[in-house]
């Protein structure tokens, strides 16, 4: 099923995503379930560069299955709660 198929990519993504993020400059990452259609990603990495901050990353991830069988998939920067901007800290990109 188209389901399973982007379930699937979402896992290889996921476990790609991880790896690259703890060999890199990653800081932070994490992924939470908001519903059965939309997950939000946080992410924080190092630019590795002199007197930069690292820089982080909220998005919103929302799909739907089509009447036709295909899968529509779109992302959006967002501000919520459980990550408040930690001025200072990180800049938020």
């Amino acid at each position: 099923t188209v389901e399973d198929c982007a379930a699937l990519e979402w896992a290889k993504m996921t476990r790609e995503g991880m790896r690259i993020i703890h060999e890199g400059r990653g800081v932070e990452k994490s992924i939470i379930k908001l519903n059965e259609h939309s997950y939000l990603f946080h992410l924080v990495r190092d630019l590795g560069v002199p007197g930069f901050q690292p820089r982080e990353w909220l998005t919103k991830c929302v799909w739907k299955k089509q009447d036709d069988g295909s899968l529509v998939i779109a992302y959006q920067d967002v501000e919520h709660e459980d990550f408040p901007e930690q001025s200072g800290k990180y800049v938020r990109a």
